[in-house]
């Protein structure tokens, strides 16, 4: 898309584009960059700040040639937030403490009401995988939710005991 082609055009090879089922980008030289994009926003990785900065600034400039607005550019730092992902200390890659905290309330909310469809079991399930998408492992915990959301399906019911104890 257009997103992709502006790392291009600022000099990021495929190789360098962090993209989903493709393997990891390694930045493990001094001089080396990688960049992710996501529909409207993107960020540049690396080691030097200086180099982030600059490869930063050819992606803006190439987005905002062709007409198109970009998010405020922040300088390169160990600490970054970047679509519900969080880098801390340049190194530990965790979900938005906000996000866990919402999905952490609204399945408590769930549990205290008792009842749900499995439509709306499917939305929180979506927002689950979501977040269990970065420690993999996690997924296999929803077995009973995905037979209820499926069984159920748009009605109301209560949620099964085996339900409630992998919410």
């Amino acid at each position: 898309g257009v997103l992709r082609r502006a790392m291009a055009t600022a000099g990021f090879t495929v190789d360098q584009c962090v993209e989903d089922g493709k393997a990891g980008v390694v930045v493990d030289r001094e001089d080396a960059l990688a960049a992710a994009g996501y529909v409207d926003n993107y960020a540049t990785l690396g080691r030097s700040p200086a180099r982030v900065d600059q490869a930063t600034l050819a992606i803006t400039r190439v987005l905002t040639e062709k007409g198109l607005l970009t998010h405020d550019e922040e300088p390169a730092a160990r600490d970054a937030t970047f679509v519900g992902l969080e880098l801390k200390r340049g190194r530990h890659l965790s979900i938005k403490a906000r996000s866990i905290w919402r999905l952490r309330f609204g399945l408590d909310a769930l549990l205290r009401r008792g009842f749900c469809s499995g439509d709306a079991l499917r939305v929180i399930i979506g927002h689950f995988t979501w977040a269990g998408l970065i420690r993999r492992e996690v997924l296999s915990l929803l077995n009973a939710s995905y037979q209820f959301a499926e069984r159920v399906g748009p009605r109301q019911a209560r949620l099964w005991r085996s339900v409630r104890r992998e919410l």
